[in-house]
């Protein structure tokens, strides 16, 4: 099962050791399985990870299994993918099957709803959840 004490303590310390302001991100790929359990819990967590952009925008939010599915052990390498492709074009892809991906959430989070390009007052960053399923929990910048 999905754990959010875990989920919240590695992404603060990715950034870190990385020596990046979390603040800086502007996309998150979440690992994003859907589920009813798993999906809450990361949200939460990413809430609790990630503080308000300081341009005011919602942070965007997307991930790869609404276009491929989920593949299970091999899952995090196509979220990797996805996020080094629209980094070189600068241009992030839409996340399907959305049940309301307009919607804005409070927590300053935004789905990446139709294909949009890629812009930033700075360099580009994006955050990278994978949690496995012997309850490894990782993200990457």
């Amino acid at each position: 099962a999905p754990n959010p004490l875990r989920q919240r303590e590695v992404i603060p310390k990715a950034y870190e050791a990385a020596g990046v302001d979390p603040a800086s991100v502007t996309y998150v790929e979440a690992h994003g399985t859907g589920t009813a359990v798993g999906g809450p819990i990361e949200l939460r967590s990413l809430v609790d990870a990630f503080p308000q952009r300081p341009d005011g925008e919602p942070r965007l939010l997307g991930s790869v299994k609404t276009n491929i599915g989920h593949l299970l052990n091999a899952a995090a390498l196509p979220a990797l993918v996805k996020v080094v492709l629209a980094l070189d074009h600068r241009r992030l892809p839409p996340s399907l099957h959305h049940p309301s991906p307009r919607r804005a959430w409070s927590a300053g989070f935004s789905v990446v709803a139709e294909a949009r390009d890629w812009t930033s007052a700075g360099p580009l960053v994006a955050g990278i959840n994978a949690f496995g399923f012997s309850g490894t929990n990782a993200h990457k910048l």
